[in-house]
């Protein structure tokens, strides 16, 4: 896969901008203008661009602007829809849709309301857990309960943080959050005829994860190691622990833990292999282009691996029309994609990490790759490999640090060395778990692979240990607002624009 240099206003990410500052503008005013004021607006941009169909410069300032009503209208869709929500006291029947988990003095789990004033709608529960009788241990994805409890908004409990966990719970689809007692809830056959087609299939895909992860366990690895494979293969982090979590994140390694490009390129690599690596053949493309969308439903569709999903389904009708370059369009075509189907995406944490890491990719990795001299990277292929490591690293670092700093606080100085380690060895444990698969039929040979998985997801986790522990490993409590996110990114810019400059004059000056 290549990465065009060429970093020009491209049209889809001049769309990809309007449809995002709609969205933006449209949550600050909130109240302020009703969804029927932004239609009408967007219907009379729309005519104002038709009518202006000779005039191609007033043309494309009004498609624009209606790309940007457009972001305000479906934002205002939402905020009404959720208003119309029914909040309070009541008797519900509903189905479990994720795996339960133990959380202190209750049982954490999602479910999915399929009766009662909020019906279809996903709600965050937490479950007293019975002492005596323990029914709580006999509740499993995919059972049906009947409950008396009150459903509530969206609470935000991060007060002292930019976190908003209230935001968080409504761009992952949770209409409300609710406290059951252990006295109020039983179980019950609850028919899922009820659910709309995309929950049972999504409900069945959580469920054959779960059988996968059954699996992964009889592999017999130590807690956290198998914490660590769960998380960056089926995407379920439920079983990491807090000191797991930060000793990731002060190493600069939490994107291997959170599913996104790497981990379905990889996958995507694999599959082509399997495939006898016949990339051109439509019907191959669409054998793996189904088995990636499958699975990114099975792993819960997070924004970062729909992100990826999205940006390999349009590299592959690329490759099928013999252009292989990556660009900024192609990021912004996903965007835009994702951002149509829920604007509320817009202010996801992963959202914005995940397609800001890729921007610094596709934006700087050119010029920063092409500082060595090409006398110097043509040497052997291991100083191109290591040299591409390092600038894929600082790319992202750069796409995404002030990000960082402004959600968790927090400063990785040994992000280069953290990837040169983990990037390698992650990718041998989904090799590892891809073969392990394959290899179910023979005991012996999968009883090798499962014990080489073990080995390289221990030197993993010790390896991201000693990194976070190390001195000036990193700066913790950093504190930035908004606005100094912004300014970080413009000095960014500039820096970025100086050196385009200054590498611009150097090449058109006289050589003599």
């Amino acid at each position: 896969m290549k990465i065009d240099g060429n970093i020009q206003l491209f049209p889809l990410l001049r769309v990809a901008l309007a449809l995002i500052a709609g969205i933006a503008i449209g949550s600050y005013v909130g109240d302020g203008l009703s969804m029927h004021v932004w239609f009408v607006a967007l219907i009379a941009s729309l005519l104002m661009a038709l009518i202006g169909y000779k005039r191609r410069q007033l043309q494309s300032v009004m498609l624009l602007l209606s790309t940007f009503l457009l972001g305000a209208w479906m934002l205002s869709v939402r905020e009404t829809e959720y208003r119309k929500n029914v909040y309070g006291d009541c008797t519900y029947k509903a189905v479990v849709i994720s795996r339960p988990v133990v959380r202190g003095k209750v049982l954490q789990c999602d479910l999915l309301v399929a009766s009662g004033p909020m019906k279809n709608k996903k709600v965050k529960a937490s479950i007293l857990r019975d002492t005596i009788d323990k029914r709580y241990l006999r509740l499993a994805l995919g059972d049906g309960i009947v409950a008396r409890s009150v459903l509530e908004r969206p609470k935000n409990y991060y007060t002292h943080s930019h976190f908003d966990y209230a935001l968080w719970l409504r761009i992952h689809g949770y209409e409300a959050q609710t406290f059951v007692c252990y006295t109020n809830w039983q179980k019950a056959e609850v028919g899922l005829g009820d659910l709309s087609r995309m929950e049972r299939i999504r409900l069945k895909a959580r469920q054959f994860r779960d059988r996968l992860m059954a699996h992964f366990r009889a592999y017999g690895l130590a807690e956290q190691d198998y914490a660590v494979v769960a998380a960056m293969t089926l995407g379920d982090k439920s079983m990491l622990s807090k000191s797991m979590k930060e000793e990731y994140s002060l190493a600069g390694a939490s994107h291997l833990l959170a599913l996104s490009g790497l981990h379905l390129g990889i996958i995507y690599f694999m599959l082509t292999l399997l495939c006898l690596g016949n990339r051109h053949f439509m019907l191959v493309q669409v054998f793996i282009l189904t088995a990636i969308w499958t699975y990114v439903i099975m792993v819960g569709m997070a924004p970062s691996v729909l992100r990826s999903a999205i940006m390999l389904t349009i590299y592959a009708f690329v490759t099928l029309l013999n252009r292989k370059r990556m660009s900024v369009n192609v990021l912004a075509l996903a965007a835009i994609v994702m951002l149509i189907a829920d604007p509320l995406v817009l202010w996801d944490v992963g959202f914005q990490l995940s397609f800001m890491a890729v921007m610094g990719i596709l934006v700087f990795y050119f010029p920063l790759y092409h500082l060595v001299k090409d006398q110097i990277l043509f040497t052997s292929k291991a100083v191109r490999w290591l040299w591409g490591m390092v600038v894929v690293s600082v790319s992202a670092q750069l796409g995404t640090a002030p990000l960082v700093m402004y959600y968790f606080g927090n400063v990785s100085f040994y992000f280069l060395l953290t990837n040169l380690f983990a990037v390698p060895l992650a990718t041998i444990i989904l090799y590892c778990v891809f073969v392990s698969v394959l290899t179910a039929p023979f005991p012996a040979l999968q009883s090798i692979v499962i014990a080489l998985l073990s080995a390289v997801a221990g030197v993993l986790n010790r390896g991201i240990a000693v990194i976070a522990s190390l001195p000036g490993s990193h700066i913790s409590n950093v504190n930035v607002n908004f606005y100094q996110v912004v300014l970080m990114y413009l000095l960014i810019g500039c820096l970025y624009g100086l050196g385009f400059y200054c590498r611009k004059m150097v090449r058109s000056a006289p050589k003599y």
